[in-house]
C-alpha cells in the first residue's frame, strides 16, 4: 500500500446554527476531566506478520488501565476503516462568525460502501460545552446534525456502534459538505466549526525529546497526524502532547531526521493542543519534502527555545481508528470515561504509529493496544506512552 490512506484519521470544536439542534438534541455525557493523550512511540517495533495479518482482520484493540480495573477500564477495537480526512475547529468557521480564543481539531473516516463512519475531536478553550455532532452542510452555511457525538469537556467521540452514514450522506462527505460543531451554554447554536475538507496523504509523528537536534531530556511527548492533498497543496492536521512545561509555540519544520529545517507552518493552539490553522497550504518544494518523509513537528518552551519534542512526519499506511468505552471490555466496565483513537501499519514493514486522546480515567497506569477478537481478552502487543 502506498503513503496515501485510502478508502479503506484529536480534533477540535462544533460550530453552526441548525433547526434540530434544540433543547431536544440529546446531551453528551460531561466529564470535569481533561484529555489525556497516548502514543505510539517512535522507536516502536516494527509489527511481525502474524500482528499484521491481525489488524488487516480487525484483531487488534486499543485498551487503557487503571488502579481501578488493571485489566482494562475501556476498550477500543480497531476496526473502523475508511477515506480519512482532518478538520480544523475555529469561531470564523460559524455562521454568523463567533469571536472566541476556544479551537479544535478532528478526524473523521468513512467507508464510502458501508457508511461505516468513526472519528474524534479534540477541543481546547470552550467554557460550559453542551453538545458536539457531525453537521450536514457546505462552508459557509449552516445545516443537520447527522452524527452525535458522546463525552466532553474536550474530547467528542462518535460512538463505536454509530449508525452507518446513507447515500445522501456519503456523498455529501465526498463533497467536503461534512462539518463537526461544537455547542457551548453561551453560543447554542455552535462556537466552533470545522469543516471536514482536508484529504489526501497522511502522515503520524510520535513526538520526543530524543528527535530534537541536539537531543533533548525531558518526559513530555506527544502525538499527531499531517495530511496534504497532492493536487491541491491544502495541508491540515494536529497533534497532542502531555508533559510540556510553558510552552511557547509549535510549527511544521522543513528537514530530514537529525536536522533541524525553517518553520513553513506556524501551528495555533497550545498548551497540549496544536492545529495546523484552516485553509493552511504548502506547495511545491514543500510538498515534495512531505513526501519525501522531510517535515517534522516541533514544540518549543521557555526552557528550549528551539524545541523540546519533535517527531518526524514519516510514518504511513492503513489507518484505522477506534472508539473506546467500558462496554467493550470483558467483562463489560461500568465507567463514564471514552475516548478515541487512530492506528496506522505500514503493509510492507509492519512499522505502526499512531495515539489516541481518553478523558475521565482516574488513575489511569498504562495502555496498550492488543491482539484479539471483539469480546475476548488478547495479549499485548505494544505499549503507549503515556500520563
Amino acid at each position: 500500500m502506498n503513503a496515501t490512506i485510502r478508502g479503506s484519521l484529536l480534533a477540535v470544536v462544533l460550530s453552526s446554527f441548525v433547526a434540530g439542534c434544540s433543547s431536544d438534541s440529546p446531551t453528551p455525557q460531561q466529564t470535569s476531566s481533561p484529555a489525556q493523550a497516548w502514543v505510539v512511540p517512535d522507536t516502536a517495533t516494527a509489527l511481525a506478520a502474524a500482528d499484521r495479518a491481525a489488524f488487516l482482520a480487525d484483531l487488534l484493540y486499543y485498551n487503557a488501565h487503571t488502579q481501578a480495573n488493571t485489566g482494562g477500564e475501556i476498550r477500543g477495537q480497531i476496526d473502523k476503516i475508511g477515506t480519512v480526512k482532518v478538520a480544523t475547529l475555529d469561531g470564523a468557521q460559524e455562521t454568523p462568525a463567533v469571536t472566541t480564543s476556544a479551537f479544535g481539531a478532528g478526524i473523521l473516516a468513512v467507508n464510502e460502501t458501508t457508511g461505516q463512519v468513526s472519528g474524534f475531536i479534540v477541543t481546547s478553550g470552550l467554557v460550559n460545552p453542551t453538545a458536539a455532532h457531525i453537521h450536514q452542510a457546505a462552508r459557509g452555511a449552516p445545516g443537520e446534525i447527522i452524527v452525535t457525538l458522546t463525552g466532553g469537556p474536550d474530547v467528542w467521540v462518535v460512538p463505536d456502534n454509530a449508525t452507518p452514514l446513507t447515500a445522501p450522506q456519503i456523498a455529501a462527505f465526498q463533497q467536503d459538505q461534512l462539518y463537526f460543531n461544537a455547542h457551548t451554554q453561551a453560543n447554542s447554536g455552535g462556537e466552533i466549526r470545522g469543516q471536514i475538507d482536508n484529504s489526501g496523504t497522511a502522515k503520524f509523528a510520535s513526538l520526543d525529546g530524543a528527535q530534537e537536534t541536539p537531543a533533548v531530556t525531558t518526559t513530555a511527548f506527544g502525538g499527531g497526524v499531517l495530511v496534504v492533498n497532492g493536487t491541491t497543496g491544502g495541508v491540515g492536521g494536529f497533534f497532542v502532547s502531555d508533559g510540556l512545561v510553558n510552552p511557547t509555540a509549535a510549527h511544521v519544520h522543513d528537514a530530514a531526521r537529525g536536522t533541524p529545517g525553517d518553520i513553513i507552518v506556524p501551528m495555533t493552539g497550545g498548551p497540549n493542543l496544536w492545529v495546523v490553522p484552516d485553509n493552511a497550504v504548502i506547495t511545491g518544494a514543500r510538498a515534495m519534502d512531505f513526501a519525501a518523509d522531510g517535515l517534522y513537528f516541533n514544540a518549543h518552551t521557555q526552557a528550549n527555545s528551539g524545541g523540546e519534542i519533535r517527531g518526524q512526519l514519516d510514518k504511513t499506511g492503513t489507518a484505522k481508528l477506534a472508539s473506546l468505552d467500558g462496554a467493550q471490555e470483558t467483562p463489560a466496565v461500568t465507567t463514564s470515561a471514552f475516548g478515541g483513537g487512530v492506528l496506522a501499519v505500514d503493509d510492507t514493514t509492519g512499522e505502526v504509529s499512531g495515539f489516541m486522546v481518553t478523558s475521565g480515567l482516574v488513575n489511569p497506569t498504562a495502555a496498550h493496544f492488543h491482539n484479539a477478537v471483539r469480546g475476548t481478552a488478547g495479549p499485548i502487543v505494544v505499549q503507549l506512552s503515556g500520563p
